[in-house]
C-alpha cells in the first residue's frame, strides 16, 4: 500500500516480488499495489535456482541481487517486506539530471558486515571499506552494473551466480554490489555525493533496538521516507507499543497497518 501511495513519481516499469518462502508466491495478490497491480511480477525463488539453503537470511541476499538483473528499470529500489514508505519518493530528488544516483559514499561499513566487507575485497582484489547512502533500506542498485557483476562473477568462478554467492557464507548483496561500483572509476561515477540534505532519510528498528523503540520513534518526523520495524523486534514490543506504530502508518495513509497483529 506505501508503494502504491508513494511511488508515483519514479517512473517504475516493473516490481519484482521476490519470495524466498516455498509455495507462498501463490498467496501473494498484485492488487496489494493498487495503480502499479500492472507493474508487479510474483517471482518465486524456485524459478531461479533449485539450490537455496536452510538459511532465509542468506537467501534473501542473493535474491535482491537477482531481481535488479531483472529490472527494465535504469535503478532498482531494493526494499525489504517489512519496509514502509511514509513520504512521497522523487525521481527528481533521487537521480540527476544525467541519470547519476545522489546517493553517494557514505561512513565505513559497520563491524557487523567486516566479514562481507574481507570477502568482498578478497573476490575483487581491492580495498575498500566504505558503503553507499543510506546504509540500508531502500538501497539502489543500477541494474546495467548489476548484471556486469553477475556476468563478472560466473566468467570468473565458472559457477551461477546463486551458487557461489550462497556459498561465501557471511557476504551480503550491499556490500557485494558497493564494492563492485567502487572498484571501476567508470561504474563508480554512478553514485554521487550530493549537497542535498534531503535525499534519502530513513527510519528502520532493527531487533537489538527495542528498548530504544519509543525514542526512535519520536524522532521520526515528515522528513522521514521510510518507517519499519524488524519482526523480531515487533515480537517484544509491548501492546501499546505496536498501537503506537499502528496509528503512525494510519496517520501516513497506511490503513492497513489496522491488520497488524
Amino acid at each position: 500500500q506505501s508503494i502504491d501511495l508513494y511511488c508515483h513519481e519514479l517512473g517504475i516499469e516493473n516490481i519484482f516480488v521476490m519470495v524466498n518462502e516455498p509455495k507462498l508466491a501463490t498467496k501473494i495478490s498484485t492488487s496489494w499495489f493498487g495503480h502499479l497491480s500492472g507493474k508487479v511480477r510474483v517471482v518465486p525463488r524456485e524459478s531461479i535456482s533449485n539450490i537455496w539453503r536452510q538459511d532465509g537470511w542468506l537467501n534473501q541476499q542473493a535474491l535482491k541481487i537477482m531481481g535488479s538483473a531483472k529490472s527494465q528499470n535504469s535503478w532498482s529500489m531494493i526494499l525489504d517486506a517489512k519496509t514502509v514508505l511514509t513520504r512521497p519518493m522523487s525521481r527528481t530528488k533521487l537521480l540527476n539530471a544525467q541519470g547519476q544516483s545522489k546517493l553517494g559514499w557514505n561512513g565505513p561499513v559497520i563491524d557487523a558486515f567486516y566479514p562481507a566487507q574481507q570477502i568482498a575485497n578478497e573476490f575483487l582484489e581491492s580495498n575498500h571499506n566504505r558503503c553507499l547512502m543510506p546504509g540500508g533500506v531502500p538501497h539502489f542498485f543500477h541494474n546495467a552494473s548489476v548484471r556486469e557483476l553477475i556476468n563478472f562473477v560466473e566468467s570468473k568462478t565458472k559457477q551461477d551466480f546463486v551458487t557461489w554467492f550462497l556459498g561465501q557464507g557471511k557476504l551480503t548483496e550491499f556490500v557485494l554490489y558497493d564494492f563492485w561500483m567502487a572498484s571501476d572509476p567508470v561504474r563508480s561515477q554512478w553514485h554521487t555525493n550530493t549537497q542535498e540534505s534531503d535525499v534519502l532519510n530513513i527510519c528502520n528498528i532493527c531487533h537489538t533496538q527495542v528498548h530504544d523503540f519509543d525514542k526512535i520513534l519520536e524522532t521520526h518526523n515528515q522528513s522521514h521516507h521510510t518507517l519499519s520495524v524488524h519482526r523480531r523486534a515487533w515480537a517484544n514490543l509491548s501492546g501499546a507499543q505496536k498501537q503506537v506504530f499502528r496509528d503512525r502508518l494510519m496517520a501516513k495513509g497506511i490503513t492497513r497497518a489496522v491488520n497488524l497483529p
